[in-house]
C-alpha cells in the first residue's frame, strides 16, 4: 500500500526544501480553538495537483496527513505521492539546530519530517494572507533599525483610515499618494508592500 504512488509525474529525482515549499499550495484552510492550541485543517496541492489533506486537532499531538486521490465516482484510494516527493528532498537541508543545549554545551538538533514541512507551508500561507490584509491599508514601511519597535514591526501611512486601493480610485488623491511614495523612495525607506503598490499603478 505504501508504494501506491498514483501521481508519479509529480515525483522528481531530487529536490531542495525550498523547491518543495514553493510547489505547495494551501486550499480550504480553516481553523478553530482547540484544547491545547489552534486546531486547523487544509487541503494540500503540489504543482496544482491535490495530494492530501491535513488535520491538526489542537490537542498538542501530531499532524494527521490523509493522503488519497479520487480514482472514480465517490471512490478514493491511498496515494503515496506526497511521501514519495518528500523522500527526494536533500536530507542535509532538513537538519535543524535548536536553541536548547545539552549538558556538554552542544545544541540539540533534529531532522525535519513531512509533518513539520507541511506545518511550515501552512504558516507561510497564513502569514501571506495576513500580509495581504495589511498591504491594503496604506503605504507599509519597514521599521528602522535601532528603533524602539519590536523586530518585524511595521509602520503604516494611511489617509483617514481608507484603503490604499480606495484612495487610488480618487482622482484627486492618487497624485498625493504618489508624491508621498516618491518622497519615501528618495529617503531610501523600505516599502514592504512595494509590489502591491505597483499593481495599483504607482511608480517606485
Amino acid at each position: 500500500m505504501k508504494n501506491n504512488t498514483l501521481q508519479p509525474e509529480l515525483v522528481e529525482k531530487s529536490l531542495t526544501k525550498q523547491e518543495f515549499l514553493n510547489n505547495i499550495t494551501i486550499k480550504k484552510y480553516s481553523e478553530c480553538k482547540g484544547r491545547d492550541g489552534i486546531a486547523f485543517s487544509a487541503d494540500i496541492y503540489y504543482k496544482g495537483k491535490f495530494v492530501c489533506d491535513i488535520v491538526e486537532g489542537g490537542y498538542g499531538g501530531e499532524l494527521d496527513i490523509n493522503a488519497y486521490t479520487k480514482v472514480g465516482k465517490d471512490k478514493y484510494e491511498f496515494d503515496n505521492t506526497i511521501h514519495a516527493i518528500f523522500e527526494t528532498i536533500n536530507k542535509e537541508e532538513l537538519h535543524r539546530l535548536t536553541d536548547m543545549k545539552r549538558e556538554d554545551g552542544s545544541f540539540f538538533s533534529y531532522i525535519q519530517d513531512l509533518e513539520s514541512l507541511l506545518v511550515e507551508a501552512v504558516d507561510k500561507h497564513c502569514m501571506q494572507k495576513e500580509n495581504q490584509k495589511i498591504f491594503k491599508k496604506g503605504i507599509i514601511l519597514e521599521s528602522e533599525k535601532g528603533s524602539w519597535e519590536k523586530e518585524g514591526a511595521y509602520r503604516c501611512i494611511s489617509w483617514a483610515n481608507k484603503s490604499i486601493k480606495y484612495l487610488t480610485n480618487l482622482s484627486y488623491m492618487k497624485p498625493k499618494v504618489q508624491e508621498k511614495i516618491t518622497a519615501l523612495v528618495n529617503q531610501n525607506k523600505v516599502i514592504i508592500n512595494k509590489d502591491y503598490l505597483i499593481s495599483l499603478g504607482y511608480t517606485l
